[in-house]
Order: C-alpha cells, then sequence, then structure tokens
C-alpha cells in the first residue's frame, strides 16, 4: 500500500515501467536493435532495484526475495567488476544500510562482496593470461587496476607467483600428447555438451566436472548446462561451486525423479563443504534444463554426457514432444556405465562382488529404458576402463582447489577416471586413445547385468588402448587451473 514512505518509490517504478514500455513499443513499430536489447536489459535492472526496495518494506514477507535481491546484486557486479563499485551506495539502492547488506550476501554467497568482486577479477586475469599473448600491463588494466607494479603484487598475493611466472607454467604443459586440442580450436569444431551428475557419490565427477570448466574456458567445449541426477540441493550446489571456482557460472539443475536417499552417497564431501556454497543461485530442474538448452540448441548439434544414474534421461524419454526434441536436436549420448568385461553372475572389483555396475544398480528400470528404446547413438564408457587411469594426485597440496579439497574428503589421493575419461572423450572424441567396437546391442537383464553383442544396433563400446597417455594428458589439465605455489 502507499505510504508517505513509499509514494517516492511507486512513482520510479512508474516513470521505469513507461520507458520500458517505450522501448518495446519503438521495437514493436520499428523493428528490435542490439542497442534496444541494451536498453532493455538496463531499464529492467533498474526496475528490479526499485521492486526489491518496496518490498523490503514488508517486514512478513522479507525472507521469500532476499535469494533474488542477492543475485541481482551479483549480476550487478559481474558486469562491473572492473571498476570500482560504490557498496555503500549500491546497498542503498536496494533499501539496506552497508552492514546489514554485506552480512546478507554473505549468509547466502558465503563470501563478501569486495571478495566476490575480486574472485571475478581473479579469473579474468588468469584467463587472459593463459589464453592470450597481451601484455601484463594490458591484462591490469583490463581487469581494473591500472598500474602493471600494482597488478602484478595483487595477482601473486592472491595466487603466490607472479603473472609472468604464472603464464610460463601454462604454457610448458603438454596439451597435445594425445588429444590435439590446438587443432580443436583452431577448425572451431568445440561441441555443445550438457553433462548430467551424480556427484556426491563418488569424488570422480568432481573432477570430471572441473576438466569440463577447463575445456569451456580454452574454448575446446561449450558447455550448456550441469544437471544432478540427484534430488539433493545441496548436491547441485557443490556442482555449482566448483564451476564457480574455475570462473564459470553454467546453469545447473537437479532432480526430482530420483528413486533412491540421495543424502547417504552425498555426506563424505558435499555435506562438509555446505557452507561455502552460493545458495542465491536458482537452482532448476534437471529435465527442464535439459529441455529448455536442446530448444534453444540447433539441429543435431549437441552431445549429451551422462556420468551417473540415468533416470533423468528415462524421463525425458517418457514424454512424446520431447522424446522427438531429443532426436532432433542430439547428435550423440556418451554414459559411462556398464561392465562388459566379466559375464558371470558376478564380477569382482578389489575386495567386493558385484552383479550389476553402480550407475546401472541404482536406477535399473532408466538404464534399461534407455537402452531399449533411444534410437540415437550410445556410447559406453566401460567401467573396466576407469580403473586403468589413476588420476588427482597432482593436485596433492593445492588446499584451495575444491577438487584437492574432495578428494582429500573422500579419503582419496590418486581414483580411478570413469567420468573424466568419459566426459573427456565426450568432448575431445578418441584421438587415438580409443578403439570402438562395431556397432550392436547393450542389453541389461532384470538385475542390471550389462551385455553386448555386436552386429545390429546402434551402441557401441570404447577400449582404452593408450591409459598412461590418458593419466597424463588428465592430469596436465587439472594442473592448468590449480593454484601455483
Amino acid at each position: 500500500k502507499k505510504n508517505p514512505k513509499n509514494e517516492d518509490v511507486f512513482e520510479r517504478i512508474k516513470k521505469k515501467m513507461f520507458h520500458i514500455n517505450s522501448i518495446y513499443k519503438r521495437c514493436k513499430e520499428e523493428g528490435t536493435t542490439e542497442s534496444d536489447v541494451k536498453d532493455i536489459e538496463v531499464a529492467m535492472d533498474n526496475l528490479r532495484i526499485d521492486v526489491y526496495r518496496l518490498l523490503g518494506e514488508n517486514k512478513l514477507r522479507r525472507g521469500g526475495y532476499l535469494k533474488d535481491v542477492v543475485a541481482a546484486v551479483k549480476n550487478y557486479i559481474k558486469k562491473n567488476f572492473t571498476q570500482k563499485i560504490n557498496y555503500d551506495a549500491l546497498s542503498d539502492e536496494y533499501g539496506y544500510s552497508y552492514e546489514r547488506f554485506r552480512h546478507l550476501f554473505a549468509e547466502y554467497t558465503g563470501m563478501s562482496l569486495y571478495a566476490y568482486q575480486q574472485g571475478l577479477r581473479l579469473n579474468y586475469a588468469k584467463q587472459l593470461i593463459t589464453v592470450t599473448n597481451l601484455s601484463i600491463e594490458e591484462i591490469g588494466k583490463k581487469v581494473g587496476i591500472q598500474s602493471d607494479t600494482r597488478f602484478s603484487i595483487w595477482f601473486k598475493e592472491l595466487v603466490g607467483t607472479t603473472p609472468l611466472k604464472y603464464r610460463k607454467m601454462n604454457q610448458k604443459l603438454k596439451w597435445g600428447a594425445v588429444w590435439n586440442l590446438t587443432d580443436i580450436v583452431k577448425t572451431n569444431k568445440s561441441p555443445n555438451v550438457i553433462i548430467d551428475t551424480d556427484l556426491g557419490c563418488d569424488c570422480d565427477d568432481a573432477a570430471a566436472i572441473a576438466i569440463a570448466n577447463v575445456l569451456h574456458r580454452e574454448k575446446v567445449a561449450n558447455v550448456l548446462a550441469i544437471t544432478h541426477c540427484l534430488n539433493d540441493e545441496l548436491g547441485a550446489r557443490c556442482i555449482d561451486f566448483i564451476n564457480g571456482y574455475y570462473g564459470n557460472d553454467f546453469e545447473v539443475g537437479m532432480s526430482d525423479c530420483c528413486n533412491f536417499d540421495a543424502s547417504k552417497y552425498l555426506e563424505r564431501y558435499v555435506y562438509k563443504l555446505k557452507n561455502e556454497f552460493d545458495k542465491s543461485k536458482r537452482i532448476d530442474d534437471s529435465v527442464k534444463l535439459i529441455r529448455k538448452k536442446l530448444i534453444q540448441a540447433k539441429e543435431k548439434s549437441v552431445r549429451l554426457v551422462f556420468i551417473g544414474q540415468l533416470n533423468n534421461l528415462a524421463k525425458l524419454l517418457s514424454n512424446s514432444e520431447d522424446k522427438a526434441l531429443v532426436y532432433s536436436k542430439v547428435e550423440s549420448i556418451v554414459i559411462m556405465a556398464g561392465n562388459f568385461e566379466e559375464y558371470d553372475e558376478y564380477f569382482q572389483y578389489k575386495s567386493s562382488k558385484f552383479k550389476a555396475e553402480f550407475n546401472v544398480e541404482i536406477d535399473i528400470p532408466a538404464a534399461r529404458k534407455v537402452v531399449e528404446e533411444v534410437e540415437l547413438p550410445l556410447i559406453f564408457m566401460d567401467f573396466n576402463q576407469g580403473i586403468k587411469v589413476l588420476t588427482g594426485e597432482v593436485l596433492c597440496g593445492f588446499d584451495k582447489n575444491p577438487i584437492s579439497r574432495i578428494y582429500q574428503m573422500f579419503g582419496v589421493v590418486d581414483r580411478e577416471s570413469w567420468d573424466l575419461l568419459t566426459v573427456m572423450y565426450a568432448i575431445l572424441g578418441g584421438g587415438g586413445m580409443f578403439a570402438q567396437s562395431d556397432k550392436g546391442t547393450v542389453t541389461i537383464d532384470e538385475t542390471g547385468r550389462t551385455t553386448f553383442s555386436e552386429g545390429q544396433g546402434n551402441h557401441i563400446i570404447l577400449t582404452l588402448v593408450k591409459p598412461k597417455d590418458a593419466t597424463e594428458q588428465i592430469n596436465n589439465i587439472l594442473l592448468k587451473v590449480r593454484e601455483v605455489k
């Protein structure tokens, strides 16, 4: 309700809505230009500030929109992180004192306003140092620090080494050992990928997500989204936590069709990290997010990558329209699932016996639905291939790196690389490292046992033929984004 205290806010909202309406009217009559789009974005941001301020006066509803306020401020900082930001004035715009708002921001994001801005600056600086030939002075100016001396001191304080040493270290890494990444960038064949993970059940998912982040940053891949196949919000926020560390802000989804209690698998590291997660980020439903990204994509331009249970894909296939969408937009589907080397009633891994590989066993009906109904190429990373490659130890001692911390919390130094190999293959292809079977058919029985028959069918099984080279390549990419001592 209007009152003397908020009347001026109502008037500002009214004027801004009229302004937005005038832009829309002009676009409708004259066509929309790039300048119009930017004008609308700025106008909407300005309008949002007054709406949040008005809502802030209603104490009964205050908790419902605080996430949106924090998200809006994050968006503002992302657009202006290279500039000096007056946080007192910014807080006042949203109807808060700086002291009150900085506590709110830290509560929802796990960091201060200044630290959030500095993190964006640092990620941008690392990217420019790694992938451009700009001088250190030029990079400093691009991130908002005018003096190259000041920039070098600032960078060394945060990273632990100078910008030039950081550049030299990255240049020494063997990017072409197996997969020729340079050629992929030159030919502009970076694939569009959506990754679906059960992060939390194991730790190699976390390293696989890190790999995807690095390859996206290097323009070797275009990651559209990363979805979670479990129904735990903290697991999804852990995905976002890893993305944020590597300077990316991919959309993240959480499943609503997981048929088991995920929390018993997540407590080893997800729950230990939860106080550091950004609680302001909106977490979409996984299937809805995959659908949205496919709608936006070009024909046959997306690779779906599954490094967990197949419940999200099975649900997507249950709707005829979504099934048609998948067939229209997806080029291929790469899956880490199945044991195709041991066909006895049980197979042994370390000291335990299993009837089914974990990703299949957790949701056998979903896995059976996918292999029986999908007509697109299905490419399977056999469980036994990941056993051949142990990675992760190279990050030991880099205690701020989330992957190093996750492996430590999980209780391992090196770990089998099931999910890392799957993501690497999906993005980079075989690179002479994998042998592909002839096309055939994967079958899954009621106990989850997987078998493969060559001949008719559209399924392919991968066999790793260069495990030593794969180990070297993966460790080099993990090192690409470590902290430097």
